[in-house]
């Protein structure tokens, strides 16, 4: 939300004439604030003047706020942040009413380092407007920066908390009775400080807790303060602790669902060489791994490029490599722009770009992930704890490996290894002694996923067969392989000479957005209707701008289509390692390298001045063409812009860079045309049952064992959620009718940069609002409302005006759930939580929807009728 007022550019204020005697002094700080000339001048002049008049607040309120937050971070900047945390402290308390000073006020304590007081600060605010968006936005930010979601549903794990709180309590008697005194202890990544409770609580004579993560660090300190002269909580890595001595037991729980991701192995050799005495003791002792074998479309997708069969507008052909071809009305029989026919396409395709994702697996929920199980589970290798084992670089060294059978029960394609883990915490050989608790995902009230270890090369496995698995610890991470099988050759086995080059790793969700063959054909479809259009119109297009995220292929895409290929293609990526990928891909056509393609990073400086300078120069004139020739006299340039994540979010900055664009454009000596895609973007809510959002977002008092952690952490959940799977109905069901809350134009939303100055837009601005009426479509008894939640509509062609087909709607794309007969795609969608409303079926509820270009997509309910 944005505080900019109207009031910052009147010379008057309509309480004027009862306080005559000080409308020089509003003129003089009006004055100094004007074009943010004089932060400290106005601010100590607008402070005067409402204090010495409260009934001015109201009035002034913006331009008080503003200056005030601006002259206290020029005080930061000079380093006097005392100062400035006490001039806002005064302003505060002065003016108790007032929400853009408690906004403000956190602002400052969250660059001061003090999260705490940060948090109050927000919350203040909103107690004061509950619809202070920008006061939700900053409260959002700093909780998400707190602690990830997972940190509820491990606080909630009743099983492994009291299994801790268990051995904890034994292993601390047992060391008093051997010492003759209460034990020293270090928890290494103690988070919330959970297990230094626990210590104090089971006897402990001091406890030294460390975690690097400084707003976890703020949390934990002041939920131990009333145990503050037996807990000393430090804000560092373990390697960097100096101690006056050592302790006799370490504890951790540095483990993640796939064991070994947190790099507990190293820390506790570490930790046993400079921190624990001889004889100590190391909490946990072991942990024994399970597996099985899965076949998942979805992990398939995300782990490795697929060349998908059948597909023919694939993006990594070169140009025109065999596509449909696609006319006004959509698709034609299969001819390729020469009339030829393409049943030998798939031959003459060239091998895929080599890319692998760079993790080695990923954390999922077995429950909820689709996948089939090709094997048993079954115990595939205990990993000690206590007494690491030596670091392996290597499977030749590795001292931790096993090969394991497995037998197959059911015909399918291996795509990944999931595994979980029993967590044994004390040695012994009576399993009841052992404290252990299973990560199991048949396990009541777990609060962990399951690792999925990707296969990089797939296998087709039969049922009764044997296969063999290889498990092994290798760089102190879990590593599997599956070493039987019929082998299904992948992007890193292809033939091509392009395999052989250095691999471009990419994470999963761009994996998953390389395959995405439903989103590539859309806007594929979209190209040609446009070329089309814009051929008849005389309008032929002579630059095409693609500018729509790290890996994005769309410049490709486009570089394919025939009527196209004369114009250059530049593609605007977020950082020079994308940059350098795409460049190597456009040089890796089947018959022609895509030398008409240019790409260039987005990463400079806070101006933008490189893309000021490589954008003209990229845009009118081919890269292979002299760099000094004339510039046309006029440009048609085409602008490709794929605005929402596979989060399900709007692309931070996605509007601000389209912006950039539009100015560079604008400057240019040419007389240039801009054509957009898409043209437009629809917004779709929808009301949610979503129980598990709720579980990551509070505590339950009896899972906590004494541990004041609800006191704090239930002021940390968020309202925003991204990456949900709305076809996943386990987690969550739709309880009331989809909805649109909007449609925005591209051209207003962009406007142009003479625009933008005139109107002097604050990034901030509110594009779109919406009064929106959900009406509640549940009919069982004692439904709930929990969560709201939303996806988008890309139009990327508007409808046909010359008297074609009524129905046509134009090109789109949804990112919304898919419904029955539709392709997955890669995006997820995104929700806000709204607590815990009843609600029965007729009901409507009432919801104002907001898109900010700096904040995405917002709501709040207003009410139910």
């Amino acid at each position: 939300m944005s505080s900019s007022s109207s009031s910052s550019s009147s010379d008057t204020i309509r309480l004027l004439p009862a306080h005559a005697n000080i409308l020089a002094s509003v003129q003089e700080a009006r004055a100094a604030w004007r074009g943010r000339r004089d932060a400290a001048a106005a601010a100590q002049g607008f402070l005067r003047i409402v204090q010495e008049v409260p009934s001015l607040l109201r009035e002034l309120e913006v331009e008080l706020g503003e200056s005030l937050g601006a002259y206290a971070n020029e005080l930061y900047q000079e380093g006097a942040m005392p100062t400035a945390l006490w001039l806002m402290d005064n302003a505060t308390r002065s003016m108790p009413s007032s929400k853009i000073l408690a906004y403000e006020q956190g602002c400052l304590f969250f660059r001061a380092r003090q999260y705490l007081p940060a948090l109050d600060a927000f919350q203040r605010a909103l107690r004061i407007d509950p619809g202070y968006f920008a006061a939700l936005d900053a409260l959002e930010n700093i909780k998400n920066l707190s602690l990830d979601r997972w940190h509820f549903r491990m606080l909630n794990d009743l099983n492994r908390n009291t299994t801790y709180q268990l051995a904890l309590r034994r292993v601390l008697l047992e060391e008093t009775i051997r010492l003759g005194r209460a034990p020293k202890v270090m928890d290494i990544g103690t988070g919330t400080g959970l297990l230094a409770y626990l210590a104090i609580e089971a006897g402990a004579g001091k406890v030294i807790a460390c975690e690097t993560n400084p707003v976890l660090c703020a949390v934990a300190s002041d939920l131990l303060c009333t145990k503050e002269d037996r807990v000393q909580i430090l804000n560092q890595s373990s390697y960097d602790i100096q101690l006056d001595g050592p302790v006799d037991v370490v504890v951790t729980e540095l483990v993640d669902s796939g064991l070994l991701g947190e790099h507990v192995l190293p820390v506790l050799r570490h930790a046993r060489k400079h921190m624990l005495r001889p004889g100590g003791r190391v909490i946990p002792h072991a942990a024994v791994v399970y597996a099985r074998v899965i076949e998942s479309t979805e992990v398939r997708r995300r782990s490795r490029l697929l060349k998908v069969d059948g597909v023919k507008s694939s993006w990594w052909g070169g140009r025109d490599s065999g596509c449909e071809e696609l006319s006004e009305g959509g698709r034609n029989s299969k001819s390729s722009s020469d009339g030829s026919t393409n049943k030998n396409n798939d031959e003459n395709k060239n091998s895929l770009p080599n890319v692998r994702v760079d993790e080695t697996y990923t954390c999922e929920s077995l429950t909820t992930l689709q996948h089939r199980c090709l094997t048993e589970a079954v115990a595939v290798i205990e990993i000690p704890l206590s007494h690491p084992p030596a670091r392996a670089n290597d499977a030749s060294d590795a001292s931790l490996t096993e090969d394991i059978n497995l037998e197959v029960i059911a015909d399918g394609q291996a795509d990944a290894v999931a595994m979980w883990f029993d967590l044994i915490l004390l040695p012994s050989d009576v399993e009841a002694d052992r404290c252990a608790f299973s990560t199991d995902p048949e396990r009541k009230g777990n609060g962990w996923d399951q690792g999925i270890y990707f296969l990089h090369a797939s296998h087709v496995v039969r049922r009764g067969q044997r296969c063999r698995l290889r498990v092994a610890v290798i760089q102190d991470q879990l590593s599997f392989k599956l070493v039987d099988g019929d082998t299904i050759q992948s992007s890193s086995q292809s033939s091509s000479p392009s395999s052989t080059s250095v691999p471009v790793e990419v994470g999963e969700m761009d994996m998953s957005h390389l395959n995405d063959t439903h989103h590539i054909q859309a806007y594929r479809q979209a190209l040609y209707i446009l070329t089309s259009r814009v051929e008849k119109d005389r309008q032929p297009i002579t630059a095409v701008v693609e500018w729509s995220g790290n890996y994005s292929v769309l410049g490709f895409v486009a570089a394919s289509v025939p009527t196209l290929q004369s114009a250059p293609v530049t593609i605007v990526t977020g950082n020079e390692d994308s940059a350098a990928a795409l460049r190597t891909w456009g040089q890796q056509g089947s018959d022609t390298p895509l030398c008409s393609v240019h790409v260039i990073s987005s990463i400079d400086d806070k101006t933008g001045s490189k893309l000021m300078k490589l954008l003209p120069q990229a845009l009118f004139f081919p890269p292979d063409q002299n760099s000094e020739r004339a510039a046309p006299p006029s440009h048609h340039v085409l602008v490709i812009h794929d605005l929402v994540e596979c989060s399900g979010w709007l692309r931070q900055g996605a509007i601000q860079e389209a912006r950039l664009l539009q100015s560079v454009l604008n400057a240019s000596t040419a007389t240039t045309t801009a054509s957009l895609l898409p043209v437009a973007v629809s917004v779709f809510v929808q009301g949610l049952e979503a129980p598990a959002l709720l579980r990551q977002n509070r505590l339950e008092p009896e899972n906590l064992l004494g541990f004041p952690a609800g006191r704090l952490l239930d002021g940390l959940g968020v309202r925003k959620f991204q990456g949900l799977d709305l076809n996943n109905t386990v987690e969550h069901r739709p309880v009331t009718a989809i909805t649109r809350a909007f449609r925005v134009d591209m051209r207003s939303l962009i406007g142009t940069s003479r625009q933008c100055e005139e109107e002097k837009k604050d990034l901030k601005e509110v594009v779109a609002r919406s009064r929106v009426e959900l009406p509640v479509t549940v009919a069982a008894p004692g439904a709930t409302l929990h969560a709201v939640s939303f996806w988008f509509s890309l139009h990327l062609t508007t409808p046909r005006t010359d008297g074609g087909n009524k129905n046509d709607d134009g090109v789109t794309f949804n990112t919304g759930p898919t419904g029955p007969g539709q392709e997955e795609t890669s995006y997820r969608q995104g929700a806000i939580l709204v607590g815990a409303i009843s609600i029965v079926a007729g009901q409507l509820i009432e919801l104002e929807v907001v898109w900010s270009v700096s904040r995405g997509i917002d709501m709040v309910v207003l009410g139910i009728v």
